[in-house]
């Protein structure tokens, strides 16, 4: 069944102030999606820089002209429906965020990249698309099992639950891979599912824990304490200190239970650990 979308006029906000989500698509179809052909180098484009005048300018070869010299023309693209909202949502570059297509409507992703590939999120979500990940897995515990992280799939894996922790926390920023070391965690009581993650940087002097999540359907069951003292024995630099990252109440909570830090005069003091401001 053909589809039209008209054009868009909207810009996709950055990673740090959007609400992600991961629902993915119902379906993709092809269908006619509206683009402006440029009048000097005939390149389509489905936004164009327009001033107060109604002067738009091309982004491949900078020709300025009336908006109404650029050319209406419909192509075929592949178009996916939300799964959020049930909208249209083109799988052509100006839909395109960090790490895939997201929903104008409500910051749904409906798709990744995967090199070439589109894949949906929760696919990317299941251990079984990352195939040998679990010949690669350390025990950390009775359950839980740590993978460092060293492909491709891997990273993607970490990104996608990086968009599920900015859930709870405002100010959460996404780093760049190359910045930083991370892991992934995995339960052998349940082998379907990611949960959660570490990441860390390798200093000169000290290894830093960036972020730690761990999914809130996970929680109280000891994996964030297992997963944090077998990375602080691993990576951490024992008997020397550690560094945290900008840690919120509930990872002070956990680095006093563990004894890396106490609580005096109302606050919170490292003794086995130093707390740093923010980097990514």
């Amino acid at each position: 069944m053909a589809r039209e979308t008209g054009q868009i006029a909207w810009a996709i906000s950055t990673m740090s102030h959007q609400q992600l989500k991961l629902l993915g698509s119902r379906q993709t179809t092809r269908g006619l999606v509206t683009f402006r052909r440029c009048p000097s180098c005939g390149v389509d484009f489905e936004v164009l820089g327009i001033d107060e005048a109604g002067v738009a300018t091309c982004y491949r070869c900078q020709h300025s002209s009336p908006l109404e010299t650029f050319e209406q023309v419909r192509l075929k693209r592949a178009i996916a429906i939300c799964a959020g909202c049930g909208a249209l949502v083109p799988l052509t570059p100006s839909y395109a965020g960090a790490v895939g297509y997201i929903c104008p409507k409500c910051d749904n992703y409906v798709a990744v990249h995967y090199g070439n590939q589109r894949v949906q999120p929760q696919t990317v979500l299941r251990v079984t698309w990352n195939r040998g990940v679990w010949r690669r897995a350390t025990k950390v515990s009775n359950d839980l099992r740590f993978v460092r992280c060293s492909s491709r799939k891997d990273h993607l894996v970490v990104t996608l639950l990086q968009v599920l922790a900015k859930h709870e926390e405002s100010g959460f920023l996404f780093g760049e891979q190359s910045e930083h070391e991370a892991g992934l965690l995995l339960r052998e009581s349940d082998s379907e599912r990611y949960v959660g993650y570490l990441i860390w940087t390798e200093e000169d002097d000290a290894a830093i824990v960036r972020q730690i999540f761990i999914k809130p359907e996970e929680r109280r069951q000891g994996l964030a304490a297992a997963a944090l003292q077998f990375w602080v024995e691993r990576f951490g630099g024992v008997p020397q200190r550690f560094g945290v990252e900008s840690p919120n109440e509930r990872t002070l909570g956990l680095l006093v239970k563990l004894g890396y830090a106490r609580r005096q005069n109302g606050g919170v003091i490292g003794d086995k650990c130093f707390f740093v401001r923010g980097i990514l």
